[in-house]
């Protein structure tokens, strides 16, 4: 069992810490808990990602669109290549789903 916990934010990686419940063999799918924050950072998944979050609140503001924010109890989905700047002013926790388009996952 995985709990929202086992993913610590690390270091000087802005985008934090993955924790993984499952992950195909052919690395095409994954799903486990994000953790990330404090702090900004860019990020454009070469997947597609179903997120919900846990813990903590962050804004995404996708290239070309307008702010959205997340918070505890928010899903979100994420097109693979759609680049983004998050927000976050404290550690956000967040169950993901990823399907990998054209290429393995990279976690």
């Amino acid at each position: 069992m995985l709990r929202a916990g086992d993913a610590e934010p690390c270091g000087d990686n802005a985008w934090g810490a993955v924790a993984l419940a499952y992950r195909s063999p052919d690395r095409s799918r994954a799903a486990g808990i994000w953790a990330f924050g404090p702090g900004e950072f860019e990020y454009m998944p070469n997947h597609e990602e179903l997120l919900f979050i846990t813990a903590g609140s962050v804004t995404v503001t996708p290239d070309n669109g307008e702010p959205i924010a997340l918070s505890k109890g928010d899903a979100a989905y994420l097109p693979a290549h759609q680049r983004a700047h998050w927000v976050a002013t404290a550690v956000v926790r967040a169950a993901f789903c990823s399907v990998a388009i054209d290429t393995e996952l990279d976690y």
